[in-house]
Parts: structure tokens; sequence; C-alpha cells
């Protein structure tokens, strides 16, 4: 597994620094799980996805999704990555505990979801939910 994020590269657990500035948010954003998609846009992250793989069903399919927060355009949303199909867009200013969270979360996603995985969303909806505040 390779991540690169600007001045910070890991392969298979091993982190190294490089260039002058230490990038103490791209480091703890690999400490939290948190991956940052960057396009053509400078410094600025266009997209961070706070879950990946929270395994659950669509249409009685199995599925995988996850939580995306988009700073730019302050959307917080929950996606399939199967197929982009089931995009629910959530309102972030809502949220202000995981209790909120739960309460968000579409009940099309919740019914698929297991206890225990749809506390996973609702952590990182949460955490999502906050980093657009």
């Amino acid at each position: 597994m390779l991540i690169v994020l600007p001045g910070v590269i890991a392969v298979n657990g091993t982190l190294a620094v490089t260039g002058t500035a230490v990038m103490t948010k791209g480091i703890n954003d690999l400490v939290n799980g948190v991956t940052t998609t960057q396009f053509n846009n400078g410094d600025r992250p266009e997209s961070r996805t706070f879950a990946k793989g929270i395994e659950g069903k669509y249409n009685g399919k199995k599925v995988h999704y996850r939580v995306d927060a988009e700073p730019q355009g302050k959307k917080l949303q929950i996606q399939c990555n199967e197929n982009k199909v089931p995009d629910f867009r959530l309102k972030y200013e809502k949220i202000n505990s995981i209790k909120d969270a739960i309460e968000q979360i579409p009940k099309a996603v919740k019914k698929n979801l297991t206890q225990g995985k749809l506390q996973d969303m609702a952590k990182a909806v949460y955490r999502a939910a906050q980093s657009l505040k």
C-alpha cells in the first residue's frame, strides 16, 4: 500500500517525511484513517474520505459504503463504492453528536447495516461533519 500526501510518503507501515516542513495535519490524517484526495486546485483538498469499506447491502446486493466530506462545496455524503447511484447527502449543520449522526443517516442505509457497522458509520459521519464546521 502506498499513501502519498504533500510532504509525507507511507509505504506498508513505513512513514517518511520529505521536504523541510513537517505536515502535522497529513500525519494526523494518516493516524485517524482519513484519506485526502487532491486534484488540480493547489493545496486545498477536494474531498476527504472518513470511512471506507463499511459493509452493508443495497437492493439486496452486498456493497461497501464510504463517508465523504467536500470542504469546498460544504457537502457531506454517503456513497457506495461499487457504483455511485446511491449518493445520500446529509445536513452536516444538524450533526453535533454521534446520536445526531445516526438520526441523519438515511433509513435506506440504516436498515441494511448491522448495529456495529451503523455505529462505525455514525462515528465517521460525526467526524466528517466536524471537519466541515
